[in-house]
């Protein structure tokens, strides 16, 4: 296995993972907070917890979206491309002489 596989498969796996867990760990504290109550059988919700479940569906997936727009309008690298094709190629050429 090659250290990008390794990389890869252990080190991005298991933070992909822990941000899983912390995820659901957030969602659970968040709706505990709305008075959310869990049951086995049918309960009537608190407007507080079902306002909470329609922040977390809706809005606040919203938000983060406008987050990660925002971020990749600062993303440079489309600018550099050519430059980074020029140096590949420079060195290219240098390794063959």
């Amino acid at each position: 296995m090659g250290v990008g596989q390794y990389y890869y498969r252990y080190i991005v796996g298991d933070l992909s993972l822990m941000g899983m867990m912390a995820a659901v760990q957030i969602l659970g504290v968040l709706l505990s907070a709305a008075g959310y109550i869990s049951s086995d059988t049918i309960v009537t919700q608190p407007d507080s917890a079902i306002n909470m479940i329609r922040s977390l569906n809706g809005l606040i997936p919203a938000m983060l979206w406008l987050l990660v727009i925002a971020s990749l309008s600062l993303y440079k690298l489309d600018k550099l491309a050519p430059q980074i094709r020029e140096q590949i190629e420079a060195r290219k050429t240098a390794e063959a002489e």
